[in-house]
């Protein structure tokens, strides 16, 4: 009984979907995303992933499962093949099946599933069917971190943070002080300022006193002599 094996058709013949997904995959990895309809992405996704657990192994059946399930493009650059009997190396074109081996499983070492993701996007002109991006996490994510590891960076960040207010209002307390001590100062200058004026003044009356004195006995004299 086929109980629980249902597929998704997507409205197509047997060969036509085959033909249809197998595109798809292969386009998925060679850019790393495709646009697509929300009902063939999440067909997609489920052989995307299915493909990269066997790119992981690594082993020759794992290389033929996945080349019958991707057609033979090149991704147009080149690889340096070392595999010639003379020890000689050579440029060879990459193609998505060695793409899939060499870059997509080594991206993918970190993660045991979730390879891929389903982005939702505007419904397409004409037919308004639901479009979305699918595409291959770790190609546009940072590697996922190791579980367990406790990164303590950002709690001495904070530490700082929290330390540099307080520096701040004790900085910004010490000019107040200064200002304080200014102000005390000049008063005092100018009271220094001021005591030589008053001297000044005594001793101009000084002088006025004796010029009057000397002009009385000039007088007095005048007056004897006549």
């Amino acid at each position: 009984m086929r109980h629980r094996n249902r597929l998704a058709k997507l409205a197509r013949p047997a060969d036509q979907r085959k033909a249809i997904i197998r595109s798809l995959l292969t386009k998925l990895f060679l850019h790393d995303e495709i646009v697509t309809t929300k009902q063939r992405a999440r067909v997609v996704r489920s052989e995307a992933d299915k493909i990269i657990t066997l790119a992981k192994r690594g082993d020759l059946a794992a290389i033929r499962l996945v080349s019958g399930r991707i057609y033979r493009e090149t991704t147009g650059n080149t690889i340096e093949d070392t595999r010639r009997s003379d020890g000689k190396s050579r440029q060879i074109p990459e193609t998505v099946l060695r793409r899939i081996f060499r870059t997509v499983a080594e991206r993918a070492k970190a993660r045991t599933s979730g390879y891929t993701r389903i982005l939702p996007m505007a419904p397409r002109r004409g037919d308004n069917a639901p479009m979305a991006l699918l595409q291959l996490v770790d190609a546009f994510d940072l590697p996922a971190s190791k579980p367990g590891v406790i990164k303590t960076a950002p709690i001495a960040s904070k530490a700082k943070a929290t330390e540099a207010p307080e520096e701040k209002k004790t900085s910004a307390k010490k000019p107040a002080k200064a200002k304080e001590a200014v102000k005390t100062e000049q008063p005092e200058a100018e009271a220094t300022e001021k005591k030589p004026a008053k001297k000044s003044t005594k001793k101009a009356e000084t002088s006025e006193a004796d010029a009057e004195t000397d002009a009385k006995a000039e007088a007095k004299s005048d007056a004897a002599e006549a």
